[in-house]
């Protein structure tokens, strides 16, 4: 009886007290339904309702804060707020630390009334947003919802009962889906195809790191000392690198719970700061005394990764001479020949074109200025690169 009792109350849309009476009216409805009387002394006393109606009464505020960074994003946020209040389990609360928006972001979350806690903060960034809420949250767990993005209606409930059933779990995470800036689906993103373990050597190689996707206990939070302001892209990598390095066990739920929104304003528009941040939230994670050998080990392979990435980002976005620059700094990462790694290239390009929803033009890519360039600084064999590209 408790155990179904237990899991009934993460979709009570009642207070503690309303679910506790609520249960003991069903419970005699049922009873006279079926001709027969409750004994509500002895249900009282009963060990199971003991112990549950005991947690319960001391569960002090929501179970879930859903703390919602806000910046400028008028246009997008009375739909994120929505998907919060859509979710089919009802014990949480909002949290939006607007971050100096300039524009109607305060207006539309104020229209929410007394059905989210709003607060304002100058310009300092997301990092400094999502510290703000954690500081305001009253609950044991905590889920990051970005602006812009947002929760399909199970997220909350599928989390909860993932940290139900895994104590230890300190970190749950899904899957999520890319949408455009009308909310049209891009693509899936399931990562645990390539990083099927969530531990400190899948987040260095692969950076699975997309705040709206994951839900925290607090005290992780907390004893991490919450996001580091000083980086303004990689902040949320750092954090999950400090959270895995302290020992916080990450689960997968192998389902899409989320949407990560893609338009415009999240483009990456400052080639050499995005390079730049990630380059120095990695060095000053391999600077760490406490790494594993095992995860200096990857070093090589993470930055070779990781540059070839920025590159792919650099040419999407129309930077095609930062892009050479990171791919001519990749070469001295590998030990792939000159015509592999170029092939490499174009294999990495080709499948995070297809991960974000575009189709890579090669024809056009291998025969850019800037692509030109990186072959002849690689010294590329190219008699037989066209033919071994389009062969694949």
């Amino acid at each position: 009886m408790s155990e179904y009792l237990r899991r009934a109350l993460l979709y009570s849309p009642y207070s503690t007290s309303a679910t506790l009476a609520n249960w003991v009216q069903s419970f005699s409805d049922y009873a006279f339904g079926s001709g027969e009387e409750l004994n509500a002394h002895a249900l009282s006393n009963l060990l199971g309702w003991k112990q549950l109606t005991n947690t319960v009464l001391t569960r002090k505020g929501p179970r879930v804060s859903v703390v919602i960074p806000a910046y400028n994003c008028a246009e997008y946020i009375a739909e994120t707020i929505e998907s919060v209040l859509n979710q089919t389990y009802h014990d949480y609360e909002i949290i939006v630390v607007d971050d100096g928006s300039t524009d109607a972001t305060r207006e539309v979350v104020k229209g929410y009334g007394d059905r989210l806690q709003y607060t304002y903060q100058q310009n300092q960034g997301a990092a400094a947003a999502r510290n703000r809420g954690i500081r305001l949250a009253r609950g044991e767990l905590i889920a990051f919802l970005d602006g812009d993005d947002l929760f399909l209606p199970n997220k909350l409930a599928a989390q909860v009962a993932c940290f139900d059933a895994n104590p230890s779990v300190g970190m749950v995470k899904t899957g999520w889906q890319i949408i455009d800036q009308h909310g049209k689906f891009v693509s899936n993103v399931e990562p645990w195809h390539y990083a099927p373990k969530l531990d400190l050597a899948a987040l260095v190689l692969y950076k699975v790191s997309r705040p709206s996707a994951l839900m925290l206990h607090r005290d992780w939070c907390e004893r991490a000392n919450g996001f580091n302001t000083n980086f303004a892209i990689g902040e949320d990598l750092d954090f999950m690198l400090r959270l895995a390095q302290m020992g916080c066990e990450i689960a997968w739920i192998r389902q899409i719970h989320a949407c990560y929104r893609q338009h415009s304003d999240s483009l990456m528009s400052s080639g050499s700061r995005l390079r730049t941040d990630m380059e120095t939230v990695m060095d000053q994670f391999f600077e760490r005394v406490d790494i594993p050998d095992s995860i200096h080990q990857l070093k090589a392979q993470e930055r070779y990764q990781s540059l070839v990435w920025i590159a792919w980002r650099m040419y999407r976005d129309g930077c095609s001479e930062e892009m050479a620059n990171c791919l001519e700094k990749s070469l001295n990462y590998t030990s792939l020949s000159p015509t592999e790694t170029v092939l490499n290239w174009i294999n990495l390009f080709t499948s995070a074109s297809a991960e974000y929803g575009y189709e890579l033009d090669v024809y056009s890519l291998i025969n850019s200025a800037d692509w030109q360039r990186v072959m002849s600084f690689a010294k590329c064999d190219r008699t037989l690169f066209p033919q071994r590209v389009f062969e694949k």
